[in-house]
């Protein structure tokens, strides 16, 4: 099968005793209904062999897919289409699957030459990954193949919503090690059900963002979806973690204005419980820039003041000062204070030793946060005064200089980091004065 995929098929002039492809078929057929996995396996393999060259099979095109779905039907629709959890997920099972995914993918249904065939093996896909004892290989084999109909827009209307309700469920139901894999099929089904306009513009990325969702409800109810990848970020381990925050600013960026997720950005970066705060302070900058880039200055100041009193009231204060330091240059515009961004991160975890890496750099943040005394670094002290003199010095409005002044007055005592910027406040304004 192999051979004849990449030579093609033979003409009759060179065919000696009989029709080659004749006996393909026989083999492939007998060996499909072989008691013996690997006889079934190396069957399957010739069979995909000769559907990724369909084009050279010409009039036997229709006989080798025909085998192929008959067999996936006795063994899938008919068979159960799974595992039980105590059995073990072997090679054959699936390639059972991948042949499924490939002839869904690369075959119409009139190809196929059975209406309801598509859409019922569809249906046992979606059953099959919603069970609770799905066997970690299959499950993500099953969401490989299930994204890639999505991608190739195989899955459509009732069906991709029904995906998306589906990977929603996985991202909270499963296991944390299991969560990427959902994470993309629920990636690329709201990208499918949410196709560019035609006329939206490409940006810096080459890429076009879905189309303006301007239906309230459909809003909300995306509000609430994506509020699943926050979830996500909170319950992964450090490396699945830093690959969700990796992607989770464009992905809310394509989607939404920044205006209505900087709230939600803000909450996650300061609540309690956060297991990795240097991961959304990464996170918060992207979505600063983006309200910055849409001309939302104006709000996103009116987001800072608002959370101020939240950071100031956060214990130790060694970590109250990181929260508020890497909030100040997050929203300032000021290059050089951006270009201490990724050294602000480092610092976080330089207590403990954490090494310079993302994933380092967020565990440390925790570890500085539980042991470290709350005697704070000259540079770091220095660090956070730069950061909150250049956003005051940005405030035109009299009242939200006084309101900024007050938060800090409230939490200022004698030596701590609040006194030295009230201090530094007052210098400045004697300086221009």
């Amino acid at each position: 099968c192999k051979a004849v995929s990449v030579l093609g098929t033979p003409s009759p002039a060179v065919t000696a005793d009989s029709d080659l492809m004749d006996r393909l078929k026989k083999s492939i057929e007998a060996n499909l209904k072989s008691q013996h996995a690997f006889a079934r396996t190396s069957a399957l393999h010739g069979s995909l062999y000769l559907l990724q060259t369909s084009d050279s099979l010409g009039p036997d095109l229709q006989a080798v897919l025909g085998i192929v779905v008959e067999h996936i039907k006795q063994n899938l629709l008919v068979g159960g289409g799974r595992p039980t959890s105590e059995q073990c997920v072997d090679e054959y099972t699936l390639l059972l699957w991948s042949a499924l995914f490939y002839v869904l993918e690369n075959f119409s249904s009139a190809e196929i030459a059975e209406p309801d065939l598509e859409n019922n093996l569809q249906q046992l896909s979606f059953a099959t990954i919603s069970s609770p004892d799905l066997p970690l290989p299959l499950y993500t084999c099953i969401l490989a193949g299930l994204e890639r109909l999505v991608v190739a827009g195989k899955i459509k209307g009732r069906h991709l919503e029904q995906l998306v309700k589906i990977s929603t469920d996985l991202m909270t139901e499963w296991a944390p090690v299991s969560v990427i894999p959902a994470v993309q099929l629920f990636l690329a089904a709201m990208y499918a059900s949410h196709p560019p306009s035609a006329n939206t513009e490409q940006g810096h990325h080459h890429m076009p963002s879905p189309a303006a969702i301007t239906d309230p409800e459909l809003l909300m109810q995306m509000m609430e979806q994506m509020s699943i990848l926050f979830d996500c970020v909170r319950r992964a381990a450090p490396q699945e973690a830093e690959l969700l925050a990796e992607i989770l600013p464009q992905v809310l960026i394509d989607f939404f204005p920044a205006s209505d997720v900087v709230n939600r950005v803000i909450s996650e970066f300061i609540s309690p419980g956060q297991p990795h705060p240097a991961l959304l302070a990464g996170v918060l900058r992207q979505i600063f820039r983006a309200a910055v880039d849409q001309d939302q200055q104006g709000m996103l100041t009116e987001w800072v003041l608002v959370s101020l009193p939240n950071f100031t009231r956060r214990s130790p204060i060694s970590h109250s000062i990181w929260c508020l330091t890497c909030f100040f240059i997050a929203a300032s515009a000021n290059p050089c204070l951006q270009a201490m961004f990724p050294h602000l991160l480092y610092r976080g975890g330089s207590g403990t030793g954490g090494g310079g890496s993302r994933s380092n750099v967020q565990e440390s943040v925790i570890t500085r946060e539980d042991r470290r005394p709350a005697a704070l670094s000259h540079d770091e002290r220095r660090l956070f005064c730069l950061a909150a003199v250049d956003f005051y010095s940005f405030l035109t409005d009299v009242k939200l200089k006084q309101k900024f002044r007050e938060t800090f007055e409230s939490a200022a005592e004698p030596g701590n980091p609040y006194a030295d910027l009230l201090a530094a406040l007052e210098h400045k304004e004697e300086s221009q004065s």
